[in-house]
């Protein structure tokens, strides 16, 4: 059977314009503090199967996160800093 035209659609997901979302479904963003070994692969600019040499050699420092090994992000932070002032220096 057919739906009847005279039924309303239905509004799913976007509130009506000119309402606010309401406070509690804003979604706060937390900074990350761990990325995955191919992540700080990315930023070091190497390849993930590189990154994950690295790590294996301990020249990327990792943690254990839930059996999972990461890469602290202060530590990836201050290894490009250092990296770029001996680049700068040389």
């Amino acid at each position: 059977m057919a739906r009847s035209s005279a039924l309303a659609p239905v509004n799913r997901g976007s509130p009506r314009k000119g309402t606010k979302p309401s406070p509690r479904k804003r979604a706060t963003r937390v900074p990350r503090l761990l990325y995955s070994i191919p992540e700080a692969g990315e930023a070091l600019g190497v390849s993930p199967a590189t990154a994950y040499r690295l790590a294996r050699r301990g020249v990327i420092f990792t943690v254990e996160d839930f059996g999972a090994k990461k890469v602290p992000v202060k530590w990836l932070e201050e290894e490009i800093a250092r990296r770029s002032a001996l680049a700068r220096s040389a």
